[in-house]
């Protein structure tokens, strides 16, 4: 686990060389959404990523991708798998819970937050304040009730807001 006195990871060692990356919060989630495309082909959206991420110079090789994200990660897991938000479905969300809870517009920081503090900072929103983000999490994820004689109105009220939230 990093400590706060820690530098955020700019560089990886791949094979013997050291590679500077760009970890600017908005050029990962670009990574991510490029390699979720399926009008690419994987040699296309390696050689953008690495372009991305690392530039012009450095070499199209997955392993050094991964290298770079398991810096990024420090061995994070994904959890227990349930899929409560998506950077790109619920980006207004994300966006509108940055400018309440943090004051921060994302667009303001585009190529300037790292995503170490972006990560940090969602997973903030995840663990408490009342916020867009916190509310879509909420909602896909609360348990619905066993039905009885008296709560009807509460499950048709999840279930609808399920449909809204998806």
């Amino acid at each position: 686990m990093p400590k706060l006195f820690d530098a955020h990871p700019s560089r990886v060692e791949y094979l013997g060389k050291e590679y500077p990356f760009n970890a600017s919060f908005d050029r990962i989630l670009e990574a991510f959404s490029m390699y979720k495309a399926p009008e690419y082909t994987p040699a296309q959206k390696l050689d953008y990523v690495t372009f991305l991420l690392l530039g012009d110079d450095a070499p199209r090789d997955p392993g050094l991708i991964n290298a770079v994200f398991k810096v990024l990660t420090d061995g994070e897991t994904g959890g227990d798998g349930q899929r409560t938000f998506d950077f790109e479905q619920d980006a207004d969300a994300i966006f509108a819970s940055f400018l309440q809870v943090y004051g921060i517009n994302l667009r303001a920081v585009r190529g300037k937050m790292h995503w170490c503090d972006f990560s940090a900072a969602v997973k903030g929103l995840l663990q408490g304040p009342v916020c867009p983000l916190s509310q879509l999490v909420h909602i896909r994820t609360c348990p619905i009730p066993k039905p009885n004689k008296n709560n009807q109105d509460q499950i048709r009220a999840i279930m609808k807001a399920r449909q809204n939230a998806a």
